[in-house]
């Protein structure tokens, strides 16, 4: 597979090129540098033990949360060995079963999480394929645990990066234009000079995609990728897009599982208050 990925990265180079799906500016090749390391990294089974050690570690006293432990001995760069965790999968007719109120905890947890991975720890599992967790469920009904594997995909993200996409979020949910036009800027989204025909539409994405945050918000029923995905066809069609940074391929992805994760669950709630303890930095660690 590795040997493989040269060769399959020049040829979405080609097709992109000739299809136009990405935008031909001087910089989109680092999108495509960036899905190349990622394979890469996928492949190095040793660089996953380090980071499957390194998110266990992080969890160790978070009992809403089982990370599998790694068996080092039994490990190697081609071959990755852990525990056998039993539980069942996200959509299964056993977790779909549970009460609201046990769904709405999975739920919470799995959205804590990533706020955790990116707003405290740096570093956040890109790979929110619903196969890479799983449900302990309780016999007593009190302590549901989510199970996390694969690892392979953790990425790095620095303070800086961190702090403006925070400040991104905030401007978001909070519909100011001033801080959101300067989040944008320090993230590579926007330029000082873009008209404002083009910051407003970049706005209006920002304040769609922060909608369930709005108050009590029914995942189920939504139909918010659908609507999100007009708003990105509007953006290719009324302007020449730049590239975005770079650390965004992989951190979309893990907004939009962390969405199909609570869509499935069908959960119900108002996440707005746990967002803002993140995004004033008060209580940002796990109970």
């Amino acid at each position: 597979v590795d040997q493989a990925i040269e060769n399959d990265m020049r040829t979405l180079k080609s097709i992109f090129s000739v299809t136009k799906l990405l935008p031909q500016v001087p910089h989109f090749d680092h999108l495509l540098l960036e899905i190349k390391d990622m394979l890469t990294q996928e492949l190095d089974y040793k660089k996953e033990m380090q980071f499957t050690i390194k998110y266990r570690k992080a969890l160790a006293h978070d009992q809403r949360y089982v990370v599998p432990n790694v068996l080092t001995e039994f490990s190697t760069h081609r071959v990755l060995t852990s525990e056998f965790v039993e539980g069942f999968t996200i959509d299964s007719p056993e977790v779909q079963a549970l009460s609201l109120e046990r769904r709405n905890r999975l739920g919470l947890a799995a959205l804590e999480l990533y706020l955790m991975e990116l707003f405290v720890w740096g570093f956040v599992q890109t790979d929110p394929h619903l196969g890479n967790y799983r449900v302990k469920i309780d016999p007593n009904g009190e302590d549901d645990r989510l199970v996390l594997f694969d690892f392979g995909a953790l990425r790095e993200f620095s303070p800086e990066f961190c702090s403006n996409y925070q400040q991104l979020v905030h401007a978001s949910i909070n519909k100011d234009m001033a801080q959101l036009k300067l989040a944008a800027i320090r993230l590579g989204f926007s330029e000082k000079n873009d008209p404002q025909s083009l910051d407003q539409l970049f706005a209006d994405f920002c304040f769609q995609i922060v909608e369930p945050f709005e108050g009590s918000y029914n995942y189920a029923q939504s139909d918010l990728p659908k609507r999100m995905t007009m708003k990105v066809g509007a953006l290719i069609k009324g302007f020449k897009l730049r590239a975005p940074p770079r650390e965004i391929v992989f951190l979309d992805r893990k907004t939009g599982g962390v969405f199909i994760f609570l869509k499935v669950l069908g959960c119900e709630f108002n996440a707005r208050p746990l967002l803002e303890r993140y995004l004033s930095g008060k209580n940002q660690t796990a109970e």
